[in-house]
């Protein structure tokens, strides 16, 4: 999983919305990647649309506007769909044609220069302290392109599908967050991208882009100029009062495409092509859940753990339900409603249902980077968000929006003591605070004096087993759920 240290090939699946625009960015031949990387647009539409045929036929709205989106699709070429797509993140990042295929420019997020092939290649030191030099690190190596990592048609073009229609998700309620946030008015527009005290900067940390990679703009710049291709995000905020009219937005201006003549439906899903590939996403995925429900021997249960309770947060998002559960946050919140801040009593601030709705957005994106940071991909070939928005878990959603708010309400709040607790003892040593900070896993180092004597004195090389503390405690039940 490209969480854990950057994706060694395009067969390891994004976790956040970086990893996510880089993964297509790479397969589409839009980040200029010297190497002499070619499109696979053409053959993933391909994968796509097969994967599409697979699904059962359901909710008769729903297909008719996907059958449409799927011819739009299987004649995808250069002004296609995904290609479309590209165009817009290339866009949004800032990469720009030059001689050396590789430069980015101004008019994005990213820092002006050469993108650094990882993490580690970035690093530098200095009076022994670790450092990163500025500019744009890539989620994968150079060496990884379409023809090395998917050449085969049979098994390979299907795992590229599903690896692209678990990025479209994070890439439509991600972006469509940012530009929501970023408007005059949005509450970012005057933010810094690269500030670590800004909303906006914390929006991004948490999807993957490093301090040292952002430009010195404000919010207001990745309205104007990084998403501007995108013209669907600016048509969506016309007559929109919260965040949900603009999402709705999305869904009534796809209805409208889609009923045009057959000509003048291609043309419009271009322009609507983020919002376009998020409906099949729905449809394919929502076929996958009612094959789930339909079938009588699965039985869905409740997370009873905080690896499962990160599964279930991060498919949330592409379930039937969660656009009612948006709806319900503008009943929940009153327009004078301020809370407490910084531990502080004295100092209020305004909390609007849009907050609410961005909060929970933003922690359904984050899930999947921080169970795929702690649990790692385990070299599966079965991509990690494909599995999460299947619901190959068996979890349980509530049908109801008032079950689906309180089910959430207790596992966030299950999740923010037991995450903050791993997170505190991986900060501190044995020796300061019984903590876990010298155990290793996930690979083959051996343990330390420490871990055998101490903390795993039964489990002999205690790091390599499963029953050490750090990839044990997600797993563990706990009761009450």
């Amino acid at each position: 999983m490209a969480a854990a240290g950057g994706g060694k090939s395009l067969k390891d699946c994004p976790s956040n919305l970086k990893e996510a625009i880089d993964w297509i960015l790479r397969v589409t031949g839009k980040d200029g990647n010297s190497s002499g990387s070619q499109s696979g647009t053409q053959q993933l539409a391909t994968a796509v649309t097969g994967l599409l045929d697979d699904v059962k036929p359901h909710e008769p709205e729903l297909r008719k506007k996907s059958d449409e989106i799927k011819k739009a699709l299987k004649s995808d070429s250069s002004t296609g769909l995904i290609e479309n797509l590209a165009d817009g993140l290339a866009k949004f990042i800032g990469y720009q044609n030059s001689n050396s295929g590789s430069d980015i420019g101004t008019d994005g997020i990213a820092v002006k220069g050469q993108p650094h092939e990882s993490r580690e290649l970035a690093k530098e030191f200095k009076y022994g302290f670790a450092t990163y030099k500025y500019g744009y690190i890539l989620s994968y190596p150079k060496s990884a392109d379409w023809n090395r990592d998917f050449s085969s048609s049979v098994t390979d073009h299907p795992k590229a599908a599903k690896i692209f229609l678990s990025c479209v998700p994070m890439l439509f309620y991600g972006l469509g967050l940012l530009y929501w946030r970023c408007r005059s008015g949005g509450g970012w527009e005057k933010a810094k991208v690269n500030h670590s005290n800004s909303s906006l900067r914390y929006f991004l940390s948490s999807q993957g882009f490093g301090k040292e990679e952002l430009q010195d703009k404000e919010g207001s710049h990745v309205v104007s100029n990084a998403l501007n291709t995108f013209k669907e995000l600016k048509g969506a905020i016309s007559n929109a009062h919260s965040l949900i009219d603009y999402f709705q937005n999305f869904h009534n201006r796809l209805n409208e495409a889609t009923k045009q003549e057959a000509s003048v439906t291609a043309e419009k899903l271009k322009e609507h092509c983020l919002s376009a590939l998020f409906y099949l996403c729905r449809y394919y995925f929502t076929g996958k859940h009612i094959i789930q429900s339909n079938n009588p021997s699965i039985k869905c249960r409740p997370p009873s753990s905080i690896r499962t309770m990160l599964y279930w947060l991060s498919g949330l998002t592409i379930t039937p339900q969660f656009g009612d559960l948006l709806k319900h946050f503008i009943t929940l919140v009153p327009d004078d409603f301020n809370v407490a801040i910084s531990g502080s009593s004295k100092q209020k601030e305004k909390l609007t249902a849009d907050d609410l709705m961005g909060h929970l957005i933003t922690s359904c994106l984050s899930s999947s980077w921080v169970l795929g940071t702690i649990q790692g991909s385990g070299g599966s070939e079965k991509p990690l968000l494909h599995e999460i928005f299947s619901n190959t878990e068996n979890l349980q959603y509530p049908s109801l929006v008032a079950g689906l708010f309180n089910t959430l309400s207790s596992y966030s709040y299950a999740l923010q003591f037991q995450l903050g607790f791993l997170m505190r003892q991986c900060r501190f040593t044995y020796g300061d605070a019984c903590g876990w900070q010298q155990c290793k896993y996930g690979g083959s180092d051996s343990s330390s004096y420490v871990v055998n004597s101490y903390l795993c004195p039964s489990n002999g090389n205690g790091c390599n087993n499963s029953n050490s503390p750090p990839p044990s405690f997600p797993h563990r039940y706990l009761k009450g759920f």
